[in-house]
């Protein structure tokens, strides 16, 4: 949804209330990645993050 900002160089978006509840769900997902790689890093001698970037 969009919605006119303060001037004509504003735009405003909004998300409609699905793709709200899907950020939550994906959100949820991205947190529990950031866990596991975590774990691994601990059992690995070098750094996923390291490597991956």
């Amino acid at each position: 949804m969009l919605e006119s900002g303060e001037d004509t160089r504003q735009c405003i978006v909004r998300l409609a209330p699905q793709a709200s509840r899907i950020v939550l769900v994906v959100n949820a997902e991205w947190v529990a990645t950031v866990a596991v790689v975590r774990e691994l890093e601990a059992e690995l001698p070098y750094s996923m993050s390291r490597l991956l970037t």
